[in-house]
C-alpha cells in the first residue's frame, strides 16, 4: 500500500530541490541536447540563457586562467564556443555540484566542504571509468557529480518529516537510510533524475551504483 503522507513529503522535497537548484533541470536538458547530432551552438546558448546565474557562471569560467585566452568572452555564445560542446556539460555539472554542496547535510554529519570534495573526487574517478561505463567523459563526469544528489534529498526529507535521525558511521549508510526513510540514496537519486527526465543510462547508474546486484533483479 502506498503511504500517501510519505509520497507527499517526497514530492514536496523534490519540488524544493528543483526550485533551489534550477541548474539541475538545465543539466538534464543539456544532456539530451548533446546526445542529438543536430544540436548546434545556438541551441545550447538558448538553453543556458534560460538561467541568468548559470550564464554568469559560464562567462566567468570561460574567462578564467584555465582556458588561457587573453581575449575576454562578453557573451554566452563566445563563452560556449571557447568551452566546446563536451566541456559545457562538464562545467554545468560542476556548477550544479557546487550548488548542491553549498549546505551541510546534518543528518549525515557531512559539512559542505566534505560533500563538495567527494562530488569532485567521484566525478574525476568516473571520467577515468568512462569507457567501461559506455559513456563519454563529460557524461561520466556528470554521473559522478550527481551520485550524492540522493543524500541531499534524504537529508531534506528527514527535515520535512521532522525526524531528528543522525547517521552513525558504525552502521552501513544504506542500512541507516532504509531504516529512517525506506530507501537508500541511490534509489532517492534515481527518483530525482527520473523526475528531471535525465537519460536512462545516467539515471540507472545513479540508481544502482549503491548495490549493482539490484540491477539484475
Amino acid at each position: 500500500m502506498i503511504d500517501l503522507e510519505f509520497e507527499n513529503a517526497v514530492n514536496g522535497v523534490l519540488q524544493q530541490i528543483k526550485d533551489i537548484n534550477p541548474n539541475i533541470s538545465v543539466l538534464s536538458s543539456l544532456s539530451s541536447l548533446l546526445r542529438n547530432p543536430d544540436t548546434d551552438l545556438d541551441d545550447l546558448s538558448q538553453l543556458v540563457k534560460s538561467e541568468a546565474s548559470l550564464t554568469l557562471d559560464i562567462l566567468r569560467i570561460s574567462n578564467s586562467a584555465f582556458y588561457g585566452s587573453t581575449v575576454e568572452c562578453t557573451d554566452i555564445e563566445s563563452a560556449l564556443a571557447r568551452l566546446g560542446f563536451n566541456d559545457v556539460l562538464k562545467v554545468v555539472s560542476l556548477i550544479l555540484a557546487q550548488n548542491l554542496s553549498s549546505e551541510n547535510l546534518p543528518h549525515y554529519q557531512l559539512n559542505s566542504d566534505e560533500l563538495w570534495a567527494e562530488s569532485v573526487t567521484v566525478s574525476l574517478l568516473m571520467e577515468e571509468l568512462a569507457l567501461p561505463a559506455k559513456l563519454n567523459k563529460s557524461q561520466a563526469a556528470t554521473t559522478g557529480v550527481l551520485h550524492n544528489v540522493g543524500r541531499v534529498m534524504i537529508d531534506n526529507l528527514l527535515d520535512y518529516l521532522n525526524k531528528d535521525a543522525r547517521w552513525d558511521p558504525e552502521v552501513s549508510v544504506t542500512e541507516w537510510e532504509k531504516s529512517v526513510v525506506g530507501l537508500h540514496y541511490g534509489e532517492a537519486g534515481g527518483r530525482i533524475l527520473k523526475e528531471m527526465e535525465f537519460p536512462d543510462e545516467i539515471r540507472e547508474i545513479i540508481r544502482f551504483h549503491v548495490d549493482p546486484q539490484e540491477a539484475s533483479q
